[in-house]
């Protein structure tokens, strides 16, 4: 549907010029040659990525099925250019995960582009220095998280190495293309730095590719013949785990529902189907779904950010979800705890055969981060040293106060 749209907006524009300045062939032939090197580069991902679900055209023609079925009628309001690059924006979005011998030995020797990332992943930053060595070690599963984490930066520096068609210069522009494509990897508040002129709007490109991308979500994009050629059942390491789970939860997933939108005039909800034989992997359809819904805020929150043509495009407001458990029972079950009795139990008087062992655990807790900082810190000044300060007062009730202080690690919100 996008492309058939490409080819009668090119055609009426060229309606509109003498006939010696026809330029639609040719536009139309230079889409067609990036768009080709986006599908060759994907074809490729696998080698790198052989667990991971398809990257391949099968995503690429899904995610513009999906922009299409997103955009509904609206898709009509479009011009030439946005129709293009969302076009190209989905051959090419992923390219970045696709890496020959030499690209990916080039990329695992830029040790200060490791050390970026790794300082943005505190987890991962601790299992790279965990060996006490200078240099991160990573294991293949830390490479194969790393290389995944900065596709949508590689392909930046992809997309500026091939030949730009001569028919696209001056229309689109290639540092567009890099920006919708880099746009699908950073925060959403990202999307507002992107800009619009009379022939493209950037942002709504961005916001298109992005759910599309993530709503490719259903069997199509794991098919069960690979994942039983995959062998999961014969990996036990932790990353082919979760790949499996990532493959069940595809395999499990009908898709989403377009078709049956009664109304696109307000935010709608999207019916999701599915069908779980396993309770962890309906858990992990619902964390899914859950990430869908606060893009989708996001995204509308955007559009609602800026006047222009496409401000009255309607996006869904949630995900209404069906999902059909067979061989167990699904519900809102919980356990309650009484919380009164768990305080007791984690900080009561009964937790040490000494009420003043705490004194212990706290000075043990100080020497702890100041010798985990040491170890772990690469940014520690040449003069720093562990620190442990212990001050004591008696305050005017006559109660007894002390107060330990360290300059140690420290914990983020992930690690409490």
């Amino acid at each position: 549907r996008l492309w058939a749209e490409l080819e009668n907006k090119a055609r009426s524009e060229d309606d509109q010029l003498p006939h010696d300045c026809k330029v639609a062939n040719s536009y139309i032939e230079g889409v067609k040659k990036l768009c080709t090197y986006g599908i060759n580069r994907s074809k490729t991902i696998r080698d790198t990525f052989p667990l991971y679900t398809l990257h391949d055209e099968t995503h690429i023609v899904n995610v513009m099925r999906l922009m299409s079925s997103l955009l509904g009628d609206h898709i009509h309001k479009l011009t030439r250019d946005e129709v293009a690059m969302l076009i190209l924006s989905a051959c090419c979005h992923d390219i970045g995960m696709s890496y020959s011998e030499e690209e990916r030995k080039n990329v695992l020797n830029d040790n200060n582009r490791i050390l970026r990332y790794l300082e943005k992943n505190q987890s991962e930053y601790v299992k790279a220095f965990s060996s006490g060595s200078e240099t991160p070690n990573l294991t293949e599963s830390m490479t194969q998280n790393y290389l995944r984490c900065i596709h949508h930066e590689r392909a930046e520096e992809l997309l500026r190495k091939i030949e730009w068609p001569d028919a696209l210069y001056g229309k689109l522009i290639c540092k567009d293309l890099i920006a919708v494509c880099r746009s699908h990897g950073n925060d959403i508040s990202s999307l507002g730095n992107l800009r619009s002129t009379t022939t493209i709007d950037l942002r709504l490109c961005a916001i298109l590719l992005r759910l599309a991308d993530i709503l490719d979500f259903d069997a199509q994009r794991a098919p069960q013949a690979i994942y039983e050629y995959s062998g999961f059942a014969n990996k036990e390491d932790a990353a082919s785990k979760y790949s499996e789970s990532e493959w069940l939860k595809h395999l499990s997933s009908n898709g989403f529902d377009f078709q049956h939108i009664p109304d696109r005039s307000y935010p709608y909800e999207l019916e999701y189907y599915a069908t779980s034989r396993s309770m962890q992997i309906e858990q992990a359809i619902h964390n899914y779904l859950d990430w869908v819904d606060t893009e989708l805020s996001g995204c509308r929150q955007q559009l609602d950010c800026y006047v222009g043509k496409h401000r009255d495009l309607v996006l869904p407001r949630r995900i209404k979800r069906h999902i059909e458990s067979e061989g167990y029972m699904s519900g809102e079950y919980r356990l309650t705890l009484d919380q009164g009795q768990v305080m007791e139990l984690l900080v009561g008087r009964n937790l040490y055969h000494d009420p003043a062992v705490f004194v212990r655990e706290l000075l043990q807790n100080a020497i702890d981060a100041v010798r985990t900082r040491e170890k772990l810190d690469r940014n520690l000044p040449a003069d720093w040293k562990p620190r442990i300060i212990i001050s004591s007062w008696m305050d005017s009730e006559g109660y007894h106060w002390f107060r330990i202080e360290d300059n140690g690690i420290g914990m983020t919100e992930e690690i409490i």
